[in-house]
């Protein structure tokens, strides 16, 4: 299940609102620690302003659909290394250490591989599109996309015709072999025909090894371009849902 636009919203102003108490309370506390300064302590509003409260604005801004269990995931990241940010700013201050804080660390840190496997998964296709293409060059892309579209197309189709004439040369191929193992099995064959019958069954054989070797090489290729073919159409469908959205 995917969070909604509004929701993403409310995440963010949620976030806004923990940076501002983080703020004071960290504004209060450095005020009576006595001089003694901790940029853990003051620079803890970073995670829930920028990971949380822009994160979530940049989501919504670009359209990028979350789960509900990323959102938790996610949330409980920003929230340990706030926690962990804060419980080693008052360490300094006291002028003392914990070992113990390493725990905020490693969990910190498979909270962090969670969200962003999760996150990856979801907005592979988007991710990829974000980071490749700049949003005012969208249009020339889309272009290229299509001619590349076209040549995958054209390829696949090339492939394809290959693929089925080497199937039937391998056939006739099997054929051929067939016949010539019964008419080594005549018994009025001489011992010489015998001779040159079998050579051209280890030949055939030998040649029929090697077509199917190849056909199965151009099966794979024919599979990947596929693939790209049907990734290629899912980002060319998804810009036009967009342009057709903002009109």
């Amino acid at each position: 299940m995917y969070i909604s636009d509004i929701n993403l919203t409310k995440e963010s102003k949620k976030f806004f609102f923990i940076t501002i108490f983080t703020t004071i309370f960290s504004a209060i506390y450095e005020c009576f620690s006595h001089s003694v300064i901790s940029l853990y302590m003051i620079l803890a509003f970073i995670f829930p302003l920028v990971f949380g409260c822009v994160f979530y604005i940049l989501l919504n801004k670009q359209n990028i659909k979350i789960s509900n269990i990323n959102i938790r995931i996610h949330n409980s990241l920003i929230i340990t290394l706030l926690l962990c940010s804060i419980v080693k700013g008052i360490l300094d201050i006291f002028g003392t250490t914990n070992s113990k804080i390493i725990v905020y660390i490693y969990l910190s840190i498979i909270l962090l591989i969670f969200d962003v496997l999760i996150f990856v998964k979801k907005n592979c296709k988007k991710i990829i599109s974000m980071i490749i293409y700049f949003p005012e060059k969208k249009e020339n892309f889309m272009n290229d996309y299509e001619e590349k579209l076209e040549n995958y197309n054209k390829n696949i189709e090339f492939i394809s015709k290959t693929v089925s004439y080497l199937k039937k040369y391998y056939e006739e191929i099997n054929d051929e072999l067939k016949a010539a193992e019964d008419v080594l099995k005549s018994p009025n064959i001489s011992s010489e025909k015998k001779y040159d019958i079998q050579r051209l069954i280890n030949y055939d054989k030998e040649e029929r090894d090697t077509l199917f070797s190849v056909i199965e090489k151009k099966r794979e290729k024919l599979t990947n371009l596929m693939r790209r073919r049907e990734c290629l159409i899912d980002l060319i469908d998804e810009h036009n849902r967009e342009t057709k959205s903002k009109k």
